[in-house]
Order: structure tokens, then C-alpha cells, then sequence
């Protein structure tokens, strides 16, 4: 039988009584809340005394002592439209309605019962009511109520014939150390979702693929608390069966075989089936990499696994153009041919130009699973031309490296480079004095020890998570090195959300030290400040020691940081402000804080799918005669 309605509050509770309650949320639950629904009506349906379609102005909380206001403007239709909004941004006024009103007070109420507070009571209310510019404000009154909490956690194990319980049980207690619902926590109805999954997983993982979770839920309404009974069905305990490839056209069966982590007949673990998914995907020779495990109706013990592939194209090209204020016109050319002797090696051509690099052309070979399958090997002869502010330099040489990826995360590499530079232009160092060098041409040779650890997503424009970048070159190593120094490159970056906003920090640090006797270092290898990824008062290498005709000659000490505050402004577009503080000695391991020069400044960008187009405009501080910088980047400064 269809239920009858004669109430728009009354509908509004049914609405609300079904979406708490899931499929998986017992009934006693469900019946609690819609009670407590039910106890809101009057509130929902408060009489209003204000003309519809007035234009909200502000919208403001008031009692919301665990969830900020931000948070819970997040969670409603209605928004205000006063200051800068309505003024700089012309975005559209919300208009007021009774029946929006009731919707996001009913919003509001399910969210925080969602949260844990099946007491709540949520009031809306009119302030600043002007008649005469037909706007208003709304303030949402909220009376949280104590929030209930788990007070206990139990397990009830469904066994098949021949098996023991002591092996489920040890499953399941090291699973219970970390779900998030433990005793004294606040229940809530995403971190139940999240248990489940996490419950599954830990049986998926030990051998268990058809495990089944359910829980019931017993709640003490006067004392806020709940238990949580755990049902489990393991099912049977299951193994990997045959392995079947297809789609793959040019590369092996045999190679695709051995990036796969377990064996027939291994123990099943749906954690297998995700690494051999991306230790087939990494090797970039795919477009698509499906791994299925095939399941039975019928549940049986031996799964077999399906593993379907789509080849990237053999030969693609790519071509780019662009510009930048300091590197002026930039295009470049890319192209990559893969798939190789029937494995997944790559050789990719790269030639560009730009203002600072006149010509680049770099030929990349690289072997993926290099004796390990996290494991890469890269070769890479180069010639390139660079011309900076503080010198012209042509290099040609080849880098061999090792690369490893120890996690998703975290990757390492080692690296062997072999170059012979050459220096150009009307700045060039006397190297003399340096040995028995008597021209501008010198070798170079020595070791690159790398590490990142990288968790900032999303990728071309990061919100979250920490970047962290360690280098360690070690030069005068093998063959004709002419030079020997240490020079060390530390640098971290850190991004949070606080609502739309994006707050980033950036701090950079590094030290040369020579160990020849004039402590000469090559002018490509020295540090150098100012720009539009550095401390933006200044042009690029504009910050640091000079000659007598001020041109930049570099230092073997650097320590540079950013604090960038992103937040939005209209749709597509974005605003920034940020504070940069840095400097260049020419002293190793020397780093004066007295001597650092800030700059403030503010961006405007515009998203793309490949991060923002930004215009940035700062200000040296403390410096009269310089005037402010404008800069033009496409993705953020850092």
C-alpha cells in the first residue's frame, strides 16, 4: 500500500527517515531517527514572515561547535551573495524560498544525525530583513545534543563444514585494529561504510573472496551509546586458478606473465590482483590493463584470472608550443616508439627550444623491469645549449640511470653523468688558475643520488598531501673530471585545504662545497635566486652576488621558501597571494638570515586541465630601487 501524505513537512520526514537508513543500517536504527525526524517538523515548518524571492545576502551559523561554518555551508542550496561576491564577482543572488529553507534545514538535520548527533535540532531564522532593497540574511541555529557513541564491539563468525574458528578469528582481530568505529568513538555512518570495506578486504586478502559482511546495531538512546555486532560469512577458503592473457598484439605473452605477483594454485589475495594490475599498467606500453578474478556462482575454491590488454600505439607524436616571460617563445617536438623486440622498452626523441634553451635535443631509451619489476633502466645522450642571465653554456653528454620505485608514493634513483661543457658569451669565468685548464671547455663526471617522496594530488594542480625532493651530486668520479665538488639540493612542499582555499608552503635548501683549491664550481652548477618559481620580487637569477658589470655570477649556499594562499573567485577562475623570502651566498654552508630578501605579491590564474594560467605581479620588499615584477607561468610557481 502507497503512503498518504497531507503534509509537506510530513513528506519531508518520510524523505529523510529512508535516506538514513541504507540497506545495510538495522531497523531499530531507522525507526529512531525518523522519530527524531518527526520531533523536527516543528521546526521545519516555523512560519516565515518575508516575501519570497528576496536575495539572500549572508547566510550564518549559529551553536555549531563541531563542524565549521564553511563545512556546513557546503551541505546546503543557499548561499549569500554580499561584498565581494556580488560586487567583484557578479555572481547571481540566491533567491529566497520557504520550501529551500525547508529543504536545507532538513539537509542540515540528516547531515549531523549522519555524523553521530541523533538529537539534533536544527532552527532557521531571519535577520536583517530590508523590505526596501527586498534582501535578507538567514541564520541557521543549531542545538547539537550529545553525539552517540560505540560502546562496544563483538563478532559473530558463520562457519562452514571443517573449518575452525581460531583461523577466522585471528583475521578478524588483526582487521578490528583498524576500523575506525572502536569503543569511544563517535558513530558515524561513513566510518561504518568505510568498516565494512575494510573488513572485506582484510578477508579478501587472507583467502576469503566470497566473504560476506553484515552488522547489527544495539542503541542505548538515553545513554548515546551503541554496540556493533559484526556478521561474518567467510565462505569458502579459495586459491588462483588458471591465468589467461589477451589483447596483447607486439608484446609477449611470456614478458606480460612475469609482472604477474602470484602463481596458480598461490593462496587468493585480491592485493595480488591490484599490484600485478599496476606493475603491468607502469610499464607504459598499455592503454587499458583489466586483471579479473573470475568469481563462480557457485563459489567454487579455484578462481581463475582474466588479464585483458590494450596496446598503446607503436609510434606517437606530439608537438607543443608556448610562452613564458622568461623563457619567451618555447616549442618542442616529442617523438615516442614502443614496444620494441616484443617487450615494453621505449625510445623517446625530444628536441626543444625556448628563450633560456635555445636547443635541447635529448634521445631517451628506457627498459622497464630492470631485474626488478619496480625497477627501471634509462639511457640518455643529450645536447643542449642554455642561456641564462649569468652565463651561455653548451653541454653534451649521456646520463645512465637507475630508477626505482619503492612505493606508490616514494621513488629513488641513481644516476652516472658524463658531460663536457662549454662556455659562450661575454661573462665567462677565468679558469686559468684552475689546474691546467687554459680554455673555456672542461668535462664533468661524477654520481646523482636522488629521492622523492610525493603524495600532492591532484597532479597539475595540488590541494593536498606533501612534496619532498632530496639530491645529492657527487662530481669528479671516474673518467676525465676536471672539477670536484659536493653540491646537495633539499627541497619540501607542503598543500592543505582550508574550504575552497589552498594554503601552500614551500622551503628550499642547498650547499656546494669544492674541493679544489680556488673552491671554483662551474657556473651551470652554482645557485642562483629570483624568478618566476623562486622569490618573485625579482627577475630570474636577479637575487644573489654580482660582478662589477651586475651580472649574476651564482653562490654555493641557497635557502628560498613560499607561503601561497589559493583561493577562488568566479567559476573557472582563481586568485592568489603569497610571501617569498630567499638569497645567494658565495660561502658553502653559509646561510645569514639577516641577509634574506622578501617579496609579497598576488596572482590570477585560470584552470586548465594542465594547471592554471597564472599572472603574478611582487613586490621586493625593502628594495627602493627595484620596481614590482610581473610574471606569466602555466601551472603554479610551485
Amino acid at each position: 500500500m502507497k503512503a498518504q501524505f497531507k503534509h509537506p513537512a510530513e513528506r519531508n520526514v518520510a524523505r529523510t527517515c529512508f535516506a538514513l537508513a541504507p540497506s545495510h543500517r538495522t531497523p531499530g536504527l531507522r525507526f529512531v531517527r525518523c522519530i527524531f525526524a518527526v520531533l523536527a517538523i516543528p521546526i521545519l515548518t516555523l512560519p516565515l514572515h518575508a516575501q519570497e524571492d528576496y536575495a539572500v545576502r549572508q547566510v550564518q551559523f549559529r551553536g555549531n561547535h563541531t563542524f565549521s561554518g564553511s563545512k556546513l555551508q557546503e551541505q546546503i542550496a543557499i548561499y549569500g551573495t554580499g561584498g565581494l561576491k556580488k560586487n567583484l564577482l557578479r555572481k547571481k543572488p540566491f533567491r529566497f524560498s520557504k520550501s529551500a529553507l525547508g529543504e536545507d534545514v532538513e539537509t542540515l538535520t540528516r547531515f549531523y544525525q549522519q555524523e553521530g548527533f541523533l538529537h539534533v535540532q536544527v532552527a532557521a531564522e531571519l535577520v536583517h530583513v530590508d523590505d526596501a532593497k527586498k534582501s535578507l540574511s538567514i541564520r541557521f541555529v543549531t542545538n547539537e545534543g550529545a553525539p552517540v557513541r560505540v560502546r562496544g564491539i563483538a563478532a559473530k563468525l558463520a562457519l562452514k563444514s571443517g573449518q575452525t574458528s581460531a583461523k577466522i578469528d585471528s583475521i578478524f582481530l588483526m582487521a578490528k585494529q583498524k576500523l575506525r568505529l572502536t569503543k569511544g568513538t563517535r558513530f558515524r555512518d561513513a566510518d561504518v561504510t568505510a568498516d565494512v570495506t575494510s573488513l572485506a578486504t582484510a578477508f579478501v586478502n587472507s583467502g576469503y573472496p566470497y566473504v560476506t559482511i553484515e552488522h547489527a546495531l544495539d542503541l542505548a538512546i538515553e545513554a548515546n551509546t551503541v554496540d556493533i555486532t559484526w556478521k561474518i560469512n567467510s565462505g569458502p577458503k579459495c586459491f588462483f586458478g588458471p591465468i589467461q592473457i589477451s589483447g596483447n598484439q607486439r608484446i609477449t605473452t611470456e614478458f606480460i606473465k612475469k609482472r604477474v605477483t602470484f602463481k596458480e594454485h598461490d593462496l587468493y589475495r585480491q592485493s595480488a590482483i591490484e599490484k600485478t594490475q599496476q606493475q603491468i599498467y607502469v610499464l607504459g606500453a598499455f592503454q587499458i590493463v583489466t586483471v579479473k578474478a573470475i568469481l563462480a556462482s557457485d563459489k567454487t575454491a579455484i578462481i581463475p584470472v582474466q588479464i585483458e590488454v590494450r596496446e598503446v600505439p607503436r609510434l606517437t607524436a606530439r608537438v607543443g608550443l608556448g610562452y613564458g616571460r622568461e623563457d619567451k617563445l618555447r616549442a618542442f617536438i616529442a617523438l615516442r616508439r614502443i614496444g620494441m623486440f616484443g617487450e615494453a622498452r621505449r625510445l623517446l626523441l625530444l628536441v626543444k627550444h625556448s628563450g633560456l634553451e635555445p636547443y635541447n635535443i635529448d634521445l631517451r631509451w628506457t627498459q622497464p623491469a630492470f631485474f626488478s619489476h619496480k625497477t627501471a633502466l634509462v639511457i640518455n645522450p643529450f645536447l643542449r645549449k642554455e642561456t641564462e642571465p649569468g652565463y651561455t653554456v653548451s653541454r653534451n653528454g649521456i646520463r645512465t640511470s637507475l630508477l626505482h620505485q619503492i612505493s606508490r608514493w616514494l621513488n629513488t634513483s641513481l644516476t652516472y653523468l658524463f658531460e663536457k661543457v662549454n662556455q659562450e658569451g661575454d661573462n665567462i669565468d677565468t679558469l686559468s688558475d684552475i689546474g691546467d685548464i687554459e680554455d673555456t671547455l672542461y668535462n664533468k663526471s661524477g654520481i646523482i643520488l636522488g629521492s622523492t617522496l610525493n603524495t600532492a594530488l591532484p597532479l597539475f594542480d595540488p590541494h593536498r598531501g606533501l612534496f619532498a625532493a632530496l639530491t645529492w651530486k657527487i662530481e669528479g668520479l671516474f673518467g676525465n673530471a676536471d672539477f670536484r665538488y659536493n653540491r646537495f639540493i633539499f627541497e619540501f612542499r607542503k598543500y592543505s585545504m582550508k574550504s575552497d582555499a589552498v594554503i601552500a608552503y614551500r622551503l628550499k635548501i642547498g650547499s656546494i662545497r669544492s674541493f679544489e683549491d680556488q673552491g671554483f664550481v662551474p657556473v651551470e652548477d652554482r645557485f642562483y635566486a629570483g624568478g618566476s618559481t623562486s622569490v618573485r620580487g625579482w627577475a630570474r637569477q636577479e637575487l644573489g652576488p654580482k660582478d662589477e658589470a651586475g651580472v649574476p655570477i651564482g653562490g654555493k649556499s641557497l635557502l628560498e621558501g613560499s607561503v601561497e594562499f589559493r583561493f577562488p573567485l568566479h567559476s573557472s577562475l582563481i586568485g592568489a597571494t603569497f610571501v617569498d623570502f630567499g638569497n645567494i651566498w658565495q660561502a658553502s654552508r653559509t646561510y645569514k638570515l639577516d641577509d634574506l630578501a622578501y617579496a609579497f605579491g598576488f596572482g590570477i590564474g585560470y584552470k586548465t586541465p594542465i594547471g592554471p594560467l597564472r599572472i603574478d605581479i611582487a613586490w621586493p620588499v625593502s628594495e627602493k630601487d627595484l620596481g614590482p615584477q610581473l610574471h606569466f607561468t602555466i601551472g603554479n610557481s610551485f
